[in-house]
């Protein structure tokens, strides 16, 4: 399963709201027999990676978001399937 955004106003943050949330993804991640839940975290919020460690989730270091937009996704598209 795949957690696209988490975000929690300020003002109702350190409420258990985050923890509940990411409870409940976690459960229906079970029950659907999936293999893994995961999401992305920014590398300067530490605040958040501290909460997802302390949930017991990894921060894999290694993986890096690949992303095309704009005239590099037109070109991509458009560039015929030649698999070459």
């Amino acid at each position: 399963m795949y957690l696209e955004d988490l975000y929690i106003q300020p003002a109702h943050r350190s409420q258990g709201l985050g923890k509940m949330a990411l409870q409940h993804l976690a459960k229906l991640a079970v029950e659907q027999d999936c293999g893994r839940f995961e999401w992305v975290v920014l590398d300067w919020n530490q605040n958040a990676i501290d909460f997802y460690k302390h949930l017991g989730a990894d921060i894999l270091p290694e993986w890096r978001i690949v992303r095309v937009t704009g005239p590099a996704l037109q070109r991509l598209a458009s560039s015929g399937l030649t698999g070459k």
